[in-house]
């Protein structure tokens, strides 16, 4: 499939997700109306998003935005879920080709649930959601496009901030997807092989991801659009935002020494009574957090240093980056501005957290790395996982070490400092 597919403005974006290596045939176009709400960029003409702090926001989200359906109706139908009452994507559902995808689809993300997705939220629910008040924001660097788990170990907070190298990306038309069985069949293809490392191994690959994700798929969106309503969510409106040289967030301008992003304000649907809970938002930016990199970077210094309130924060497969000098700075930026941080052991080396500054929990078993990180065994942390009493059940795998038995968590609880 031509590249340019990916690059062309004003139109939504019909991505189709292929889960656990399925293969499908492709589809004929649904309707190919362009919606007026619009603009070359493939988001609203309208940015309506106001300069904002992140605390700021979360007033803004309170609010609740007006639902602007396209979107979800959008990532429904590549997710291969029903539609929703009123979606113009309904008689696309008759397709034999959707039909095929949606029953294989849903097959295996039942899979996943059952044997992962189902096992963290219980865990979740016991290890962190009493911590809920320590969680508001969840701040999620190294991330790549992985919505999935961040929703799934933190469903409660109100703001996801996400942070990774990855582009966020445009919004194809959704003609152009479907004008045939090999075009669409060569895109599925490429979502396929973005989506095959984290849904069987708890991780995005960054070799392939800066593939998938730069040149062939443009960005991180659809994957993140996908994920939001896979785990539960109505997507109420997206749009483009920008983190300025002053540290806000505001409507997408291409601002010099601004950070890209996109903006997804989502709710939560109760599968019992179908009725939504409170909105949140999920904000992707794409950023380089080595140390040159940030020092540089005066917007994400600012962002941060606007922020009073500390913020939960996850880390995962983060590569070993925190081990290394040159990541020193989002390493002391991450212990001095959280509260609460959940982690495997590719994220903050055992010793950066002091005993008189951290109650640490540790889960499941500590095994050496992977081959390819095998540099950062850490002694120190084998020792604390000797003495097994201490040491709580982890019932899944994540992280590099994915099989369930093989994996490790760390969970830090900032120690409340007392007063002179």
């Amino acid at each position: 499939m031509s590249k340019k597919v990916f690059k062309q403005p004003a139109s939504l974006l019909y991505f189709t997700v292929l889960l656990f290596s399925l293969l499908l045939a492709g589809c004929q176009a649904p309707e190919t109306k362009k919606h007026r709400d619009e603009n070359d960029s493939g988001m609203p003409a309208k940015d309506t998003v106001k300069k904002d702090t992140v605390s700021q926001a979360l007033a803004l989200t309170a609010e609740k935005r007006t639902f602007k359906r396209t979107y979800n109706d959008l990532a429904r139908f590549i997710a291969g879920m029903k539609h929703e009452e009123g979606s113009p994507l309904a008689k696309s559902e008759n397709m034999p080709a959707w039909k095929q995808y949606s029953t294989q689809v849903n097959n295996s993300w039942q899979k996943l649930e059952k044997f992962h997705l189902q096992k963290i939220s219980s865990w979740a629910s016991s290890e962190i959601g009493k911590n809920k008040t320590a969680c508001p924001v969840l701040f999620y660097p190294f991330s790549g496009p992985d919505f999935l788990h961040a929703s799934y170990f933190f469903p409660g907070a109100e703001k996801y901030l996400l942070f990774a190298l990855e582009p966020v990306g445009t919004l194809p038309l959704s003609d152009s997807i479907c004008s045939g069985n090999d075009t669409l069949r060569g895109f599925l293809g490429t979502v396929n092989k973005s989506l095959y490392s984290i849904l069987n191994f708890s991780f995005f690959q960054t070799k392939s991801m800066e593939v998938n994700l730069k040149d062939e798929l443009d960005g991180v969106l659809p994957l993140l659009m996908l994920f939001t309503v896979r785990t539960g969510h109505r997507i109420i409106d997206l749009r483009k935002v920008e983190i300025d040289s002053t540290g806000v967030i505001a409507a997408y301008r291409r601002a010099k020494k601004s950070i890209p992003g996109v903006e997804i304000i989502f709710e939560k649907i109760n599968p019992d009574t179908l009725h939504p809970a409170a909105q949140q938002a999920l904000y992707y930016f794409s950023a380089n957090l080595h140390d040159a990199s940030l020092r540089k970077n005066m917007a994400f210094h600012e962002f941060i240093a606007r922020e009073k309130a500390l913020f939960a924060t996850y880390l995962k497969s983060a590569s070993y980056l925190m081990y290394k000098n040159y990541f020193s700075e989002i390493r002391t930026l991450i212990l001095g501005h959280s509260n609460f941080i959940v982690q495997d052991d590719s994220g903050i080396p055992f010793r950066f957290f002091k005993p008189e500054e951290w109650d640490v929990s540790l889960y499941g078993q500590y095994k050496a790395p992977i081959s390819l990180f095998a540099n950062w065994y850490q002694d120190d942390l084998k020792a604390a996982y000797a003495d097994t009493g201490k040491i709580k059940p982890l019932t899944f795998g994540i992280g590099y070490n994915w099989q369930s038995g093989q994996s490790s968590l760390l969970v830090a609880k900032k120690k409340l400092k007392s007063k002179v």
